[in-house]
């Protein structure tokens, strides 16, 4: 059974981390509904499940299921009923990511996001990437967002010819561009016609994957973004998405020079430092699967000091009524 779609609206997606527990390494299932929440009340667009800074790779299929419908609960029980889900259905094998796609639909998830196949990699050829893209978007049951991220599938990456010709199939509706290639973003978006806040044109997605480019993705002709930093610095994320579109751009690029820092800083330190900040700033967020390392004191405290100014910005934002979200669960 297929579920009724929520529509993706252009803004700010938060790709959100996987909280476990620290012992176990089961999946902190009240952890995971209270940030889902906290990042709900910034205003973000959807919540990105399962993706890199997700450690989709740790997780099973029972995993993933568990964590789609934890996030939807939550959601629709809190008043955010039409804020939609995207989900990392990347698999090796057209099969078992259409797989995927079906596990993700009946768990709720409103889109899923697709890396391209890399273990054989040169074997792959450009014929065999848009037969992949095409057949998955035939038989899945949600719409496709392409997922161009060339560092974790050995190189590969998608040009803007290719994600342009895959932009006719219906049933893919997006591309997020975490390769942050800008002259690409500008090909695609301007070529399909892609969606802006003031302009719906084809529907299509242009969205770019960090946070360190919002104001240069959207003078870019592009969507919005799924980023990692959203995990911190939700409010901020979507203020620079909001100033930007309202004309203060030069608001948008002083607040978007503070991203860029904060942004490098936990993009160089890995899913460890997104959750290693949010321990010392919202106490809460733990640690990484193993493999991935735990965060050393001096690593903890050098990330706590590099975000210090963007968090004391963050939390002096306000843009929702109900009480504050100021710490999570221990």
């Amino acid at each position: 059974m297929t579920n009724k779609r929520r529509s993706l609206k252009p803004g700010v997606s938060v790709a959100t981390v996987t909280l476990f527990d620290a012992e176990t390494e089961d999946i902190d299932v009240a952890g995971m509904q209270f940030h889902v929440l906290r990042l709900a009340k910034a205003g973000i667009n959807s919540v990105t499940i399962a993706g890199s800074n997700g450690e989709g790779a740790h997780l099973t299929h029972k995993e993933r299921t568990l964590l789609i419908s934890a996030i939807r609960e939550v959601l629709d029980g809190s008043g955010y009923r039409e804020l939609p889900t995207i989900v990392n259905c990347s698999a090796q094998s057209v099969r078992e990511v259409v797989e995927l796609c079906r596990q993700a639909d009946q768990a709720g998830a409103d889109y899923s996001l697709i890396l391209p196949p890399s273990y054989f990699g040169g074997a792959y050829t450009r014929q065999c990437l848009s037969d992949f893209f095409t057949e998955v978007a035939s038989k899945s049951p949600i719409p496709v967002i392409l997922y161009n991220y060339p560092l974790v599938v050995a190189g590969t990456d998608l040009d803007s010819d290719l994600i342009i010709d895959l932009s006719s199939q219906p049933n893919i509706v997006g591309c997020k561009f975490t390769c942050v290639d800008l002259g690409k973003i500008n090909r695609v978006a301007t070529k399909v016609d892609a969606a802006t806040s003031k302009h719906n044109g084809s529907g299509f997605y242009a969205m770019a994957g960090l946070a360190d480019c919002i104001v240069p993705t959207l003078a870019a002709g592009g969507t919005g973004v799924i980023v990692g930093l959203g995990n911190v610095l939700p409010k901020s994320c979507v203020k620079v998405f909001d100033l930007y579109e309202a004309g203060k751009f030069d608001e948008a690029q002083k607040l978007q020079r503070l991203l860029a820092a904060a942004d490098w800083t936990l993009v160089a330190g890995g899913v460890t430092s997104v959750k290693s900040v949010l321990e010392s700033y919202f106490n809460y967020g733990g640690h990484p699967r193993r493999p991935l390392p735990r965060a050393e004191k001096d690593a903890k405290e050098r990330w706590a000091i590099a975000l210090k100014a963007a968090v004391e910005y963050e939390k002096g934002i306000q843009v929702w009524e109900q009480e504050t979200v100021t710490g999570g669960p221990k």
